[in-house]
């Protein structure tokens, strides 16, 4: 079961991080497609925050959907688990591009 867990949370943190990529680059090339449209509106703040919300609710799907489901099947140190592995997975995954962005760095 522990390997079960352990794969579930990698998947769980790979998924995580390639939406956050995906709205990352989303993000960086908007501006092109919109123009000043957003600058000057009030299009610019409520797409920025439906967005923020909208994936606030993915990435918490994502990260602890399946531990509370566990947990509320009565695998409570299963999904205890999960969660926290899913988390050491992502700081993992956080860390390697944080070191990779601090190596790109020209010197």
């Amino acid at each position: 079961m522990n390997k079960k867990i352990i794969s579930y949370a990698v998947l769980h943190a790979v998924a995580t991080s390639l939406y956050v990529v995906l709205v990352a680059f989303f993000m960086t090339n908007v501006g092109p497609l919109l123009g000043t449209v957003a600058d000057k509106s009030m299009f610019g703040p409520i797409s920025f925050l439906l967005l923020f919300v909208a994936s606030a609710t993915i990435t918490g799907l994502l990260v602890f959907a399946r531990p509370i489901m566990w947990y509320l099947d009565g695998k409570k140190k299963e999904g205890l688990k999960l969660a926290i592995y899913t988390a050491a997975a992502l700081l993992i995954i956080t860390v390697a591009v944080l070191a990779s962005l601090a190596l790109a760095i020209p010197r």
